[in-house]
């Protein structure tokens, strides 16, 4: 049956026949792989995917539903509620970044920087100033124009410096980060 797909009857077959056949210890051999990588760092840390797989994997995912449980989980992750052993850790100083039901709080959700990234955009004629495409072709395309600093914010004021605000696509905003990782990691291996 090579390049063939198996017909329905033939999957039910297959499907009554697997039932009960997972190990009796399944889970506990789950949970000691789960337990081997604890402390790993991810192989795709500091990495991005690009806006083509992107695509692929959203175009994959459309149409499955998860179920409430998982979804109730990766609710609770993407809020990061803090637990009360998270609580206890963070000192007074990274306080202010929580609020008060312990979810992190972004500088860029502030109405100073959704005003100051319109003003950015007006003033760019919303046009990305590395491929010159407007947002009218990057809607048309499935993508937004984002405000880039050109110089990284440590400082909060630094932040709102028309100087250092620039106008890019999505495309060419992820290009400029995943240089600048690289510049970066070379200037830390010759240290």
């Amino acid at each position: 049956m090579f390049n063939q797909s198996h017909t329905i009857e033939s999957k039910i077959k297959i499907s009554e026949t697997m039932k009960g056949r997972m190990p009796k210890n399944f889970y506990e051999m789950q949970k000691k792989g789960w337990e081997s990588n604890k402390g790993k760092t991810s192989w795709m840390s500091g990495k991005f995917h690009s806006i083509k797989t992107k695509k692929k994997m959203s175009i994959a995912h459309k149409g499955k539903r998860l179920s409430k449980v998982i979804r109730e989980k990766m609710s609770k992750t993407h809020k990061a509620i803090m637990t009360e052993g998270m609580k206890k850790r963070i000192g007074d100083s990274l306080k202010k970044y929580y609020d008060k039901i312990g979810r992190k709080i972004s500088k860029y959700h502030c109405q100073r920087w959704y005003n100051k990234r319109k003003e950015i955009y007006k003033r760019d004629d919303y046009t990305c100033q590395e491929c010159g495409r407007t947002s009218n072709e990057l809607k048309k395309l499935g993508l937004k124009l984002h405000c880039h600093h050109i110089v990284s914010i440590s400082e909060k004021e630094k932040m709102f410096e028309n100087s250092n605000l620039i106008t890019l696509c999505k495309e060419c905003h992820y290009e400029k980060h995943s240089k600048l990782a690289f510049i970066n990691e070379k200037k830390l291996i010759k240290a």
